[in-house]
């Protein structure tokens, strides 16, 4: 029996698996490639720091909404105390508010709370993960951590791939991230006119390779009318996993 003969295309793809999976995500991007992105995209280390990421946020949401009720309950108790709000005025403490004024702003403040309060109840599936710490916060990695982190960090990898992503919680315990890869960043609802003028300048002040990544992305790859990359990852469930390491266990002793 014949083996299969490898072409270039085979030699082509099994090398970029070897590059760093966000560089090979923004590559992809750059030639045109539609297809997509699914947790095939990402090596094993990487799909856990995914679910890290996605169990951290829904810890945080936990507990901002713990604080949120402890707020609204506060909140509710100073709507019905009396106003001794003061400032310091003409060399003398004075009211800050009057007694209108005070009612006022403590019934705009409790109703902000609930009006927040209630958005956890809307959907408490939905996961809503935001850039972190592994790919530099918000300022981003400079160019030397950047390189390293690429090699070194699934995180980081993570970040700078996907950015802020969805992700649903669903009933049989896995998890599906959703999200779309263009690369244009936040404040780029609307196509914009990027001359190169203003792509060389702005070129001048880029920190880190997501700034150049986004730049490249709205100055050349906008204009050519391209679509989003979709994002489409299923995390397996947990128990199963858990259940399936058992088996093996049991089986092995």
């Amino acid at each position: 029996m014949s083996k299969k003969k490898t072409t270039i295309s085979d030699l082509i793809s099994q090398q970029m698996q070897k590059v760093p999976t966000n560089v090979r995500l923004f590559g992809e991007y750059l030639v045109g490639d539609t297809s997509d992105i699914t947790e095939k995209d990402f090596k094993p280390a990487e799909l856990e720091a995914m679910r890290k990421k996605v169990q951290q946020q829904d810890a945080q949401n936990i507990d901002d909404e713990s604080q949120l009720i402890k707020r609204i309950s506060f909140l509710k108790l100073k709507k019905d105390q009396p106003n001794r709000d003061t400032v310091l005025k003409d060399g003398r403490m004075v009211p800050k508010y009057t007694d209108e004024e005070f009612a006022k702003y403590n019934q705009s403040n409790l109703e902000k709370a609930q009006a927040k309060l209630a958005t956890y109840d809307k959907d408490r599936s939905k996961v809503s993960v935001s850039y972190g710490e592994a790919g530099g916060g918000d300022e981003g990695a400079d160019a030397l951590s950047a390189l390293k982190k690429t090699f070194t960090s699934p995180g980081y990898n993570v970040e700078t791939s996907l950015g802020h992503f969805n992700a649903r919680k669903n009933k049989d315990g896995t998890v599906t991230i959703t999200d779309k890869y263009d690369f244009l960043g936040y404040g780029f609802d609307k196509p914009q006119k990027i001359t190169m003028g203003q792509f060389f300048g702005a070129l001048a002040r880029v920190r880190n390779p997501e700034q150049l990544g986004t730049l490249v992305a709205r100055t050349f790859i906008e204009k050519s009318g391209r679509t989003a990359r979709k994002v489409n990852i299923k995390l397996p469930s947990l128990i199963k996993q858990e259940q399936k390491t058992s088996k093996k266990k049991s089986l092995i002793q």
